[in-house]
């Protein structure tokens, strides 16, 4: 089960929206685990380190994202060699406008009940 919404900030045109609100469930596993290190960039065993001790119960995950980031990161050739990995600099939150953003995201009345339910629930 997934659930997503998009939300406008204060800090945007209302017609566009820059909040993308998602909600996943999934067990938690290190296939899961690597899955989210993977799709959100955390480094190699960050997510695993926090997962292991639950590994086979299920969960369920709320995520706030910029829709329309403002930053600009950069990718640039290492050298001629085609095989070897370019450099990337994501710059993230280079704009500090994209982190108020999420932050307002993070506090909206869909959070807000996401985190109430949550408490409702015994995890340990």
């Amino acid at each position: 089960m997934s659930g997503g919404a998009l939300l406008s900030s204060s800090l945007t045109n209302k017609s566009w929206p820059d909040i993308y609100l998602t909600l996943l469930t999934s067990d938690i596993s290190k296939n899961a685990a690597i899955g989210l290190e993977m799709g959100y960039d955390f480094q190699p065993g960050f997510v695993q380190k926090y997962f292991e001790p639950h590994y086979g119960k299920e969960a369920f995950f709320f995520v706030t994202t910029l829709a329309l980031p403002r930053t600009r990161g950069e990718v640039k050739l290492r050298s001629k060699d085609p095989f070897e990995a370019p450099l990337v600099d994501p710059k993230y939150f280079d704009v500090p406008k994209d982190l108020q953003i999420l932050a307002e995201g993070n506090r909206t009345k869909a959070s807000h009940k996401f985190w109430v339910l949550q408490n409702l629930y015994d995890y340990s």
